[in-house]
């Protein structure tokens, strides 16, 4: 992996509080990415918040399928990669 390629990168991910998800946002983020992602339930017990990745990334609550959050989020923010 190009490390220098994430640098101020401005991710979004869905499904960031899976397994998967949370270890895409800790890798990025640990690779200089700011990282974005769309959780729709906060579960303390998960991977995201057991490893505090939470701590390191913008956590945005809500569901997929809700067009006017997702609307007002990618017209405020310059996202360059998202990964749902």
């Amino acid at each position: 992996m190009n490390k220098n390629f994430w640098k101020e990168k401005s991710v979004f991910i869905t499904g960031i509080n899976g397994f998967v998800g949370g270890n895409l946002a800790k890798v990025l983020s640990d690779n200089g990415a700011n990282v974005f992602g769309l959780i729709k339930t906060i579960d303390q017990r998960s991977f995201l918040y057991y490893t505090k990745i939470n701590k390191k990334v913008v956590l945005i609550n809500g569901d997929i399928t809700n067009k006017n959050l997702l609307h007002t989020f990618f017209s405020e923010n310059d996202i360059d990669i998202c990964f749902h």
